[in-house]
């Protein structure tokens, strides 16, 4: 087994691309990635919060874009892989955790509530999965990290 030091310098300058990134887990993994020295490429369908968090890993002096972006629609997804292959022209790290639930007793929550969430939560992942893991064919590497509740 390696050490943690050795482990963690292995992840410098590597191309991390997080969907969810504004808050929560997303956030946490933007905020630990970016602490070693990753370059980011972090989506999240509202501006205010992936802005607070893309500035933050400013200050940490590393390479970072956020992109507004709904991974339920597979342009948007698209998008976020083309912004990140420009960035540094390879994707090493993809983590699908944008996620979205409906609370209430199910027969309360109008069924269109429902649909948008099979298409965030199964969809959105499944976007990420098929950019994600035909960038990595051709590059002959690369890790998909799925984030599923």
């Amino acid at each position: 087994m390696k050490n943690t030091e050795t482990c963690n310098s292995m992840l410098k300058g590597k191309t991390v691309v997080i969907t969810g990134a504004s808050s929560g887990v997303g956030r946490a993994a933007a905020e630990a990635f970016a602490h070693e020295e990753c370059n980011l490429v972090l989506a999240a369908r509202g501006w205010k919060g992936i802005n607070e968090v893309v500035a933050y890993c400013r200050t940490l002096q590393v390479n970072v874009i956020g992109l507004s972006a709904d991974m339920s629609i597979a342009e948007d997804v698209e998008k976020v892989a083309k912004e990140a292959l420009e960035m540094s022209g390879k994707i090493d790290i993809w983590v699908n955790n944008a996620g979205v639930m409906a609370s209430g007793k199910f027969e309360e929550i109008p069924l269109e509530i429902h649909q948008q969430v099979i298409k965030t939560n199964l969809f959105g992942y499944m976007h990420g999965a098929y950019n994600a893991i035909k960038i990595f064919k051709d590059q002959n590497h690369g890790i998909l990290i799925n984030n599923v509740s």
